[in-house]
């Protein structure tokens, strides 16, 4: 078994431990002609991280009139590299895109797209320390782990936003950048809400300890507050290459005024819904403000969701779940997002037949009740508070939260949706589904071990309010924070994961 050094960042290539990669991509937009090239030579090496550059050629041409639509973006001729670990460590890389001095081109009009995932605006990606004196910005275009003598490939696309304004503010610019791989010898890896799949690698075979969090339910600053997200965590014995693929959950957001990420499936937008948060969150409702939807699971899976969307979520062996959006009626009636379950998620809240117009959580077999059946919850997805069976009608409520099975929708008057239930793999009164099962016959065993055979030991089960379950809602205990240095009540804001190996 290979050995894994305790974390410390090296960056100091003088030492020759160069853990700093670069290759430099230059961007020139001349009256909206691109073309991008690689001017270094096509192997960049250190001492035991190296960075490949799999096209022979050393300039890549885009040859596209520019601002171009973003489908046409992504059938772009990608710039592809590889990074190889050659160090006995297992190590946590980040892939940044560093913008350099002299760039005139702002990034706020630079798409990019990483492995053929979705793509997305440079100025959207998260913010990161620059490692280059001359370098203007860094964002993160992928992070992961890599064990001894592991590698993996990367394809990236650049192109110029197909909304970019025809102004002199980007007319006949120019954009210059680095790809920064930083690297960090590691036990742990921690994956951060990105809105995408992220990916796991065995370094070494041994036991892991998987955590994971998570997301918060949508709320407001006026009372009616999100559901929090759930916790769980487990010891697994995985052998070396074996793959894991992480899904971390989006809080849930607010329509009307603050209304971010809006959804698409409103037909009278009186208050346009605010669309689930990422991984499973149910949308809210449209009428009147600051309806909040619900939050994304976190979860772990043997299947990427690029291969079937139903075989993707049986695959999953741990979900943490997301808790449920609030309502807001007036500015005393509001019904507050149902908490993430332990293995039930929690109803919630309404301000009107509180006995037959809430919402309910999910469970370990099936999805909470509904006041209102359109807004069906599912097996890894919430329910949302929209009427398809009058489209018309404009709904005060909160989307459900994802999780397991995801809590229901809120059924109008200031209802909150409520949260999802969580799972874990060996985790005794959790139930699995069996591998046969489909996505319209759902087959439950009664068991608590997944069908692959790979489980959880010392597992634990905290729900968005701080209680721990057995197989049964326990005493209050509260979760660990992302730090792992102290306890919270719930996981409030996105959701979170963290791997450990310990032997």
């Amino acid at each position: 078994m290979g050995h894994i050094s305790t974390s410390k960042k090296i960056i100091l290539s003088v030492l020759g431990i160069l853990l700093i990669l670069s290759l430099l991509v230059g961007v020139s937009y001349a009256y909206y002609m691109v073309s991008v090239s690689q001017t270094n030579k096509n192997v960049v090496k250190s001492s035991c991280l190296n960075l490949s550059i799999s096209n022979e050629e050393n300039v890549l041409k885009l040859e596209k009139q520019i601002p171009i639509m973003n489908e046409e973006g992504k059938k772009l001729t990608p710039y592809t590299f590889t990074i190889n670990n050659a160090c006995s460590s297992m190590m946590a890389y980040s892939l940044n895109l560093e913008e350099l001095e002299g760039s005139t081109l702002a990034s706020k009009y630079i798409m990019t797209m990483v492995n053929d995932k979705d793509y997305v605006n440079m100025a959207s990606l998260s913010s990161t320390d620059n490692y280059y004196a001359n370098s203007v910005e860094s964002r993160v275009l992928a992070t992961g782990s890599l064990g001894p003598n592991a590698s993996i490939n990367y394809s990236l696309r650049l192109w110029m936003d197909e909304d970019t304004p025809l102004t002199t503010d980007a007319m006949n610019k120019s954009f210059r950048s680095k790809v920064v791989v930083v690297a960090t010898p590691t036990k742990t890896v921690d994956f951060e809400y990105t809105g995408t799949e992220q990916t796991f690698i065995a370094p070494v075979s041994g036991t892991y300890k998987v955590e994971l969090w998570g997301a918060q339910g949508g709320g407001n600053d006026n009372g009616s507050i999100g559901g929090l997200g759930g916790y769980v965590s487990g010891n697994i014995n995985v052998n070396q290459n074996e793959m894991m693929f992480f899904y971390i959950g989006g809080v849930g957001n607010i329509n009307g005024s603050n209304g971010l990420k809006l959804s698409n499936n409103f037909i009278n937008e009186k208050f346009p819904n605010a669309v689930g948060g990422y991984n499973g969150g149910g949308d809210s409702g449209n009428q009147s403000i600051y309806n909040g939807s619900g939050g994304g699971a976190s979860d772990v899976r043997l299947i990427s969701l690029k291969s079937n969307k139903f075989d993707s979520l049986k695959s999953r062996i741990m979900v943490a779940a997301g808790g449920g959006g609030s309502s807001y009626y007036t500015s005393s009636n509001y019904g507050q997002g149902g908490i993430a379950g332990g293995l039930i998620g929690s109803n919630g809240s309404t301000i009107k037949d509180p006995e037959t117009r809430y919402s309910g959580g999910g469970t370990q077999n099936a999805i909470g009740h509904s006041y209102d059946e359109s807004k069906a919850a599912g097996f890894g997805f919430g329910g949302s508070a929209i009427n398809n069976a009058t489209p018309m009608k404009l709904v005060v409520a909160g989307g459900g939260g994802g999780g397991y099975y995801g809590g229901a929708g809120g059924g109008d008057w200031g209802a909150g949706g409520a949260g999802g239930s969580s799972f874990i793999s060996g985790h005794n009164g959790c139930d699995a589904i069996k591998e046969e099962s489909i996505e319209n016959n759902i087959i439950h065993t009664g068991q608590s071990i997944h069908y692959s055979g790979l489980y959880f030991t010392d597992t634990v089960m905290i729900d968005g309010e701080g209680y721990k379950w057995t197989t049964e809602k326990g005493s209050y205990t509260g979760m660990p924070t992302h730090d792992g240095t102290g306890t919270m009540k719930g996981n409030t804001g996105n959701g979170y994961a963290r791997i450990t190996y310990i032997g």
